[in-house]
C-alpha cells in the first residue's frame, strides 16, 4: 500500500469517528487544564506561606566567591562552584525539597495515567471506525495496564539516560571538556531518539493489537514489527512532523489561525499512526508466503503429522484445523490396517441343486478324464460301456480313456 492509499484510509477513518473523537479530545483537554491548575496552586501555596520570594538572584560583583575546594560549602559541584551563591539563595526552601519531589513524581504518574487512558480510548475508537462508523460508546479501556506499563518503562529509561549524562558532565573539572561532552552527548541522544521515534510512535498500538501475548513477548514483537516495516513507519513519523511544522508556521504568522488548525489537526495526527499500524497488519495477513500466523489459508503441519521437529514457539490458530492434511496410510499406526472401500455386494440367484456329500467318504473319486455327465438324463448300459472303453495315444501309445482331451503322458491333444 502506498503513502497516498494510507492517507486516504486515514481520512476515511477520521470521517467515521469525527464527533466522538473531538468530544473525547475536548474532555481530555479540559481535564488536563483543571489538573494542571490544581497542581500549580498546591505547589505555590506552601511557598507563599513560608515567606516572600527573593526578587532576583544576587548580582553584586563585590560578593566574594569562595574557592572551589569541593567542600560541602560549595555543595560539591566541581566546576559549578561559582553558582554557590545561587544555591545559598535556595537554602531556606530546601526543607520543602522532599514534598516538592513527591509532588513532581505524583504529577508524572498522573500524566502517565491520563495519557494511557486517552491513547487506549482513541485506539478502540479508531479500531471501530476503521471498518464502520464509530460512536462514543465504542471507547473502551481494554489494554490500559499494558499501555501504562509501556509509558512507565519509557519514562524510567529516559530518566536514567538523562541523569547519567548530567552526572558525567558534573565530574568534568574543565569547562571546555564539559562543553564538549555536552555537545557529543546531546548529539548521540538526539540521533538515537530520532532513530527510535517511529518505533516509540507505533509500538504501543502494536502491543494493543497483541493482547493475547504476554507483555514481554508483545514488547519484543513490536520491535520486530518496526524492523519489518521501517519504511512505512518512517513515512508516518515524517508526515506527523511535517504537519506539526506547518501548524507552527501558521501559528507564528497568525496565532488565531494556528490555534484553530492545531485544534483540528491534532486529533487527526493522533489516529494517523494507529491507522498506519492497522494497514500494515492487514498487508501481513494478505501475504500468501511469510508469517503463517497472519495467513489463515496456509496449511499448518501439526506436531503429530509433521516430519520435521516443531519448535515450542510454533503458532497455531483454530482456523487452521479445517485445513489439516489427512493422514496417509503409510503414516498410520501398524496395528490398524488402512481401510479400503468395499465393493457393493452382488445379488446372485440361489443354486437349483445343493451339494450332497457322498454316503461313503472312502469311495474312489471320479477320474477327471471322464466325460461330462448330465444327471438330468438317464444313462443306458451301452453308454456306460462306451464311457468305460479305453483308447491309445497316437504319439506315445499311452492308454487313455474315451472322452479325454489330452494325453496324460505326453500332453498330445487327442
Amino acid at each position: 500500500m502506498t503513502w497516498t492509499a494510507r492517507m486516504k484510509k486515514t481520512i476515511e477513518t477520521f470521517k467515521r469517528m469525527t464527533l466522538p473523537l473531538f468530544g473525547f479530545y475536548i474532555i481530555f483537554v479540559i481535564t488536563t487544564i483543571l489538573i494542571a491548575a490544581i497542581s500549580v496552586v498546591a505547589a505555590v501555596m506552601p511557598i507563599l506561606r513560608s515567606g516572600e520570594f527573593s526578587s532576583s538572584f544576587p548580582s553584586d560583583p563585590s560578593i566574594p566567591v569562595p574557592p572551589d575546594n569541593g567542600s560541602m560549602t560549595n555543595f560539591g559541584y566541581g566546576s559549578f562552584g561559582e553558582l554557590t551563591p545561587y544555591f545559598e539563595e535556595l537554602e531556606p526552601y530546601m526543607d520543602m525539597a522532599p514534598m516538592l519531589l513527591l509532588g513532581i513524581a505524583l504529577l508524572i504518574v498522573l500524566g502517565l495515567l491520563m495519557s494511557s487512558i486517552f491513547q487506549v480510548g482513541i485506539f478502540h475508537l479508531t479500531k471501530k471506525a476503521y471498518v464502520e462508523k464509530a460512536q462514543f460508546r465504542n471507547i473502551r479501556l481494554q489494554g490500559f495496564a499494558r499501555l501504562f506499563g509501556w509509558y512507565v518503562i519509557l519514562t524510567i529509561v529516559s530518566f536514567i539516560v538523562i541523569s547519567s549524562g548530567i552526572v558525567m558532565a558534573i565530574n568534568f573539572r574543565s569547562e571546555y571538556a564539559m562543553a564538549l561532552f555536552g555537545i557529543v552527548y546531546v548529539f548521540v541522544f538526539v540521533a538515537l531518539g530520532v532513530f527510535l521515534a517511529p518505533w516509540v510512535l507505533a509500538a504501543p498500538y502494536r502491543m494493543l493489537t497483541q493482547l493475547h501475548l504476554p507483555f514481554g513477548r508483545a514488547f519484543r514483537e513490536s520491535w520486530s514489527f518496526y524492523r519489518r516495516h521501517m519504511g512505512p513507519l518512517w513515512g508516518a513519523f515524517l508526515t506527523i512532523m511535517g504537519l506539526q511544522l506547518l501548524i507552527s508556521l501558521f501559528d507564528k504568522s497568525s496565532p488565531e489561525i494556528g490555534l484553530i488548525l492545531s485544534f483540528i489537526v491534532t486529533p487527526f495526527l493522533t489516529i494517523l499512526p494507529i491507522v498506519w499500524v492497522f494497514t500494515l497488519e492487514e498487508e501481513e495477513k494478505a501475504k500468501p508466503i511469510g508469517n503463517l500466523y497472519h495467513n489463515p489459508t496456509a496449511p499448518v503441519l501439526r506436531p503429530e503429522t509433521s516430519p520435521f521437529p516443531v519448535s515450542p514457539d510454533s503458532r497455531y490458530h483454530p482456523a487452521y484445523e479445517e485445513n489439516k492434511p489427512t493422514e496417509s496410510p503409510a503414516n498410520a499406526a501398524p496395528d490398524t490396517p488402512p481401510s479400503r472401500p468395499e465393493a457393493p455386494a452382488a445379488s446372485y440367484p440361489p443354486p437349483s441343486n445343493s451339494y450332497i456329500p457322498p454316503k461313503d467318504p472312502y469311495s474312489t473319486p471320479e477320474s477327471p478324464y471322464d466325460s461330462p455327465y448330465n444327471p438330468s438324463h438317464s444313462t443306458t448300459t451301452s453308454q456306460v460301456a462306451s464311457r468305460d472303453s479305453a483308447n491309445f495315444c497316437p504319439t506315445c501309445g499311452q492308454k487313455t480313456r474315451e472322452g479325454a482331451s489330452y494325453c496324460s503322458q505326453c500332453g498330445t491333444k487327442l
